[in-house]
């Protein structure tokens, strides 16, 4: 995902946990946010201002379980800061239907 201004890509790694910010001119690492376990995917608020990060949950299971918990965070654009997060009850994963708007 690209921020508003252009200038900054926003690229989800679930093995690392979050969204590492690569510079949109030279294609460089600038920054790293540690969203949740197995950050995933993404969408832009309808204002451009804030990134919704969905986070799986952890990368092995446990009896058939998530072992870690899904969540989802929100990121500033214009910081580059989380300014909040949102556990999902019962180890479920955003992404799989466990999110209403």
């Amino acid at each position: 995902r690209l921020s508003p201004d252009g200038k900054v890509f926003y690229v989800a790694d679930m093995m690392n946990d979050g969204v590492f910010l690569i510079d949109g001119d030279s294609f460089k690492e600038i920054g790293f946010i540690a969203t949740g376990i197995g950050a995933h995917g993404f969408v832009v608020s309808r204002d451009g201002k804030r990134l919704y990060v969905s986070n799986r949950g952890s990368h092995k299971m446990e009896q058939g379980r998530a072992d870690g918990p899904g969540s989802v965070t929100v990121i500033d654009f214009a910081t580059r800061s989380v300014v909040a997060q949102w556990p999902i009850p019962d180890g479920g994963s955003p992404d799989m239907g466990n999110v209403s708007a």
